[in-house]
């Protein structure tokens, strides 16, 4: 007989390149902060919980009082770096760095996070770093919380917020995550001076939410991804974006998108640079028929991207004061089933397009734009060559475009 030989242990050389790399990412990291202790996962179940050995470090829990967990570093491959449930007491969480929880023998989507704090109140998340775990910080069923100044990089999913309102998330840097920041069915939240950056999935995705404000923010995919989207309201109303550079995503800038059961309608942006998105810089959509969604778009810039602004089904939305430049196509309109309900775009600055409008069956008002030229729209290639005025393309539509401005408006 033939006596087997013990292959040689098979060594996936990709994997331990990636390895290394995360390793030398969590050491560079705790390497380049302030000095810290170590200190077990904290599980902390009910108010009585808040003790020194979980890793209270001052504080009675009042809210000129609150407790602080503060300066730790905490290794979370074995368990969740710091659970917080069922407390109704103030506290703060500081200074802190959790990591790896990632590095578990958990299944995929049931890894370890960083930070969870369940059926709470009253907290604040100042100053943390989240690196490499499941969820970087977790909220579900949680009221006033606040998050400031963290970091939150290469997690499955930076910040995860589930059925929660009045959430603050300020000046935070959150990045290489799948979802940079995932919202659930919650309400009254506040995202603003915050750099978000290289998201594989998205920077920002909200469902069957409302009322959220994102203000003064920072949304690129430097990485530039294969389909990641900046910004995507899900069936989420009454939200506001505003005074943002969205930049650089290789799918959209901006998604209003509708559930079949509910749609996304009375959001506004407002004050935004939207540009170098590859599909459209903003995009509007309707899943049924005769849509009215209302929602609003004004004073914004929107260039160089493959489209402007994308309207398919979704009827009654206003775009107004905006300029809109150097893209393939300014705004593409596509409503299959024609409706009296109409979007309207007026008073705004269509120029330097390749086609300023492209439209199927639209009903549009459009009057009152500047196109480029004191001769309005062109109808034609030719024409467009001579007056310099964006062309437009209406087919099996009802719109008005005349009159229109013979000067660019201020914008």
């Amino acid at each position: 007989t033939t006596k087997k030989t013990k292959q040689p242990y098979s060594v996936n050389e990709k994997k331990c390149e990636k390895e290394k790399h995360v390793e030398t990412e969590i050491t560079k990291t705790i390497k380049n902060h302030p000095p810290l202790n170590t200190h077990p996962p904290i599980y902390i179940e009910g108010n009585k919980d808040f003790t020194t050995e979980n890793g209270v470090t001052s504080g009675s829990g009042s809210a000129s009082d609150p407790y602080i967990i503060k300066k730790w570093i905490i290794d979370a491959s074995t368990t969740t770096g710091i659970v917080i449930k069922n407390v109704t007491t103030h506290f703060i969480i500081k200074d802190c760095i959790i990591y790896g929880g990632k590095y578990t023998n958990k299944p995929p989507g049931f890894l370890n996070d960083g930070i969870q704090i369940i059926n709470a109140e009253n907290g604040n998340i100042q100053k943390c770093i989240l690196i490499e775990n499941g969820v970087g910080i977790k909220l579900k069923h949680t009221r006033n919380i606040a998050v400031e100044d963290v970091e939150i990089s290469n997690n499955d999913f930076g910040l995860l917020i589930i059925k929660s309102s009045q959430i603050n998330i300020k000046k935070s840097n959150i990045n290489d995550n799948i979802d940079n920041i995932k919202i659930i069915a919650s309400n009254s939240l506040s995202i603003s001076e915050c750099s978000i950056d290289s998201g594989f999935l998205s920077g920002i995705r909200a469902a069957y939410s409302s009322s959220i404000k994102i203000k003064n923010c920072t949304i690129t995919d430097t990485k530039h991804l294969p389909r990641p989207i900046g910004i995507i309201l899900y069936s989420s109303t009454h939200s506001i974006i505003s005074d943002c550079i969205i930049k650089g995503f290789s799918y959209y800038g901006i998604v209003f998108s509708e559930g079949f059961n509910s749609k996304p309608f009375q959001n506004l942006v407002i004050n935004c640079d939207i540009s170098k998105c590859t599909f459209s810089g903003i995009a509007i959509y309707g899943v049924s028929n005769d849509v009215s969604q209302e929602n609003k778009i004004v004073c914004c810039h929107i260039h160089k991207n493959i489209v402007g602004i994308s309207i398919f089904k979704a009827k009654e939305n206003h775009i107004t004061y905006c300029a809109i430049y150097n893209n393939n196509i300014g705004i593409n309109i596509l409503n299959p089933k024609p409706s009296p309900k109409r979007n309207y775009i007026i008073n705004n600055n269509i120029y330097q397009n390749e086609k300023g409008i492209l439209g199927l069956l639209t009903h549009a008002d459009m009057r009152h734009n500047w196109w480029g030229s004191v001769f309005g729209p062109s109808i034609t290639s030719i024409q467009a060559k001579l007056t310099g005025g964006d062309r437009i393309t209406l087919l099996l539509s009802h719109t008005r475009y005349r009159p229109y401005s013979l000067k660019p408006h201020k914008i």
